[in-house]
Formats: structure tokens, C-alpha cells, sequence
């Protein structure tokens, strides 16, 4: 099994937080081959044939003004890129999960030791 873990922070529209998100995705490791050719299909569908060899960030695709025109009927290229992930995903029986964190100071998510998982990833540990 792989896991695909990622963090982010985001400040709250008052400003006053920070709300940290640890996301992952487990995937079986048999099917990381299909699943990255899946994925940089998705990509150059939905963002255009040099976005094929761009990492998808989250700061990019999950913009709030998205949110914002999606709720005017306004749909965009980057929240139906995470609906295709999301609903492939789901069809060959992955999982995504996440864990959220309000701060009001951000805090380092990264691990002292790569090689094994500390406090910031326990709560995904747990989950598993």
C-alpha cells in the first residue's frame, strides 16, 4: 500500500487562524503506474498539455474564489481536475483522508526523520 501524504495552511477569512490540513491518499502499489498515467491525463484534459509535468498544489486548484464562482454557477477547470481525481479514486477502492488542524500560529508539519512518521501525521496514523 502507498500513501500519498501533502500539508497545507491557510489563513481563515478573518485572518485570526491558521487551519492546517493534512491530506492523503492510499493507493495499492500495484496500481501506481495506472494511477499516475490516470492522473497526468486528467491534468492535460482539464489544465492544458504543459500541466502534464506540474505538481498539482492545492493552494492552486482549491483557490476560495473557485468556491465562489462555483456557487454562482461558474464551474472551473481546477475543481472539476479534483472531481475526476476524487471520483477515480474512489472507483478502484483508494481512500482520501485528512486531518485538520486550527493554529493560531502555524506550525512546522514537516518530520525531523523522514524515515519515520511523527506528531504531525499521527492522527492519519491512526485512521489507517
Amino acid at each position: 500500500m502507498l500513501f500519498f501524504i501533502d500539508e497545507s495552511w491557510q489563513s481563515t477569512k478573518d485572518q485570526k487562524y491558521k487551519v492546517g490540513v493534512l491530506g492523503a491518499i492510499s493507493i495499492h502499489s500495484q496500481d501506481f503506474n495506472e494511477y499516475s498515467r490516470q492522473i497526468y491525463n486528467f491534468k492535460i484534459n482539464h489544465l492544458g498539455s504543459k500541466a502534464g509535468n506540474i505538481e498539482i498544489k492545492g493552494r492552486a486548484i482549491f483557490k476560495r474564489y473557485l468556491f465562489t464562482l462555483e456557487q454562482k454557477g461558474i464551474s472551473s477547470d481546477q475543481l472539476n481536475l479534483a472531481r475526476d481525481i476524487f471520483k477515480y479514486i474512489k472507483t478502484h477502492g483508494s481512500n482520501a483522508f485528512a486531518s485538520v488542524t486550527f493554529e493560531k500560529e502555524e506550525i512546522a508539519l514537516e518530520c525531523a526523520n523522514i524515515n519515520q512518521l511523527e506528531r504531525p501525521f499521527f492522527f492519519l496514523r491512526v485512521v489507517l
